[in-house]
């Protein structure tokens, strides 16, 4: 075992990655939601968005940063969502993220 614990910014009581990943994964569907309702999306391939992201030691999101060539409305769709999720309160500093976020229309 690490001698942290396990935690993300390393503190004895921070938050665990798991616990971090569940939150990001439940907000999953209201992501592609955010991209299902936006008209102008080219289609037939992967559009790749960066979804970059701080955590408080209170569990709110900051500093959310969504990055990609995809129409401003569903980058600012998604940006709501993510600041509107709630993490696990935890000790330590803040933590951060970003990760890769992959969506696609098929031509029908």
């Amino acid at each position: 075992p690490m001698p942290d614990g396990g935690t993300v910014n390393g503190d004895a009581n921070g938050p665990r990655a798991s616990a971090l990943n569940a939150v990001v994964q439940s907000a999953t569907p209201q992501l592609k939601g955010c991209m299902d309702r936006t008209s102008a999306l080219p289609t037939g391939r992967d559009l790749q968005i960066s979804v970059h992201y701080s955590i408080l030691p209170s569990g709110q999101p900051s500093d959310v940063q969504i990055s990609g060539a995809v129409p401003a409305s569903a980058l600012s769709c998604m940006e709501a969502v993510m600041r509107g999720l709630k993490f696990p309160e935890f000790g330590g500093p803040p933590v951060e993220n970003t990760f890769p976020f992959s969506y696609r229309r098929d031509i029908r």
